[in-house]
């Protein structure tokens, strides 16, 4: 197993139903964290991580500071007969959008939660058909995530949400603020626009994320993380695992 040293990547690994998160650092050591929480998600703003864990039967939202030593999570907000999945932090950290399926229907939707005086609550305007396909905050008002169609779609959260069509077929969005890049996986590449764009062919992707500085992407194909090099156009490969990665983020 080998890492590019400038890189500090907290990875999230499959094992049967369960994921398991090594931070590697810099120094190529790996550290084992116990977070015992799934569809995990990283907001570098105040380096916060979101999740989904279960507790009576129920799927709960949680949120928890970065600590290597000691993670703590809080309960946010769970919903009954409903399945949660994908939550995704906005950047000023008062709006968690998330993926909910209806256990006994099987409707799936886009909703948010917002933070309030006395804790989190709904937003109830926002009830958006989706896949169950992860969800990325473009701004603290404006998110995209995958629509019932398949089609990539960017929403404005507001009384009145109102939706655009981005790409016709686009899978887990991701987003980088101070560069304005966006990237999303289409089926057979990677595609990246915004101040530059690009094509990465891949068979598939597990996970996609940007670097801090957003000049690369990072992204795994089952059990092997890739960086790319967005302005030289090169791909490196940072390491290899047993399990197969479905989570990635730069500290």
């Amino acid at each position: 197993m080998a890492i590019l040293p400038f890189y500090q990547i907290l990875i999230g690994t499959l094992n049967a139903d369960l994921a398991n998160y090594s931070v590697f650092m810099k120094d190529g050591r790996s550290v084992a964290l116990n977070i015992n929480m799934r569809f995990l998600s990283y907001n570098p703003a105040g380096k916060k991580l979101c999740g989904i864990f279960e507790k009576d039967g129920k799927d709960l939202i949680g949120l928890a500071g970065l600590n290597l030593s000691n993670l703590d999570i809080t309960p946010l907000f769970t919903l009954s007969d409903k399945r949660i999945l994908y939550p995704a932090l906005s950047s000023d950290n008062q709006k968690i959008a998330f993926i909910c399926e209806n256990k006994n229907t099987g409707d799936v939707e886009l909703r948010v939660i917002m933070r309030e005086e006395f804790g989190w609550f709904p937003m109830p305007f926002v009830r958006l058909p989706a896949l169950p396909k992860p969800i990325c905050f473009c701004s603290p008002d404006t998110l995209m995530y995958t629509d019932q169609n398949g089609a990539l779609t960017a929403a404005l959260v507001s009384r009145r949400p109102k939706t655009a069509l981005m790409q016709k077929t686009g899978i887990m969005p991701v987003y980088h603020a101070e560069a304005h890049l966006s990237a999303f996986f289409d089926g057979s590449d990677i595609v990246v626009s915004g101040n530059l764009s690009d094509k990465i062919r891949t068979n598939g992707i597990t996970a996609l994320s940007f670097s801090n500085d957003g000049k690369r992407l990072l992204y795994a194909a089952g059990t092997v993380l890739y960086g790319y090099d967005l302005q030289k156009k090169e791909q490196a490969l940072l390491l290899e695992t047993k399990q197969p990665i479905v989570f990635i983020a730069e500290l």
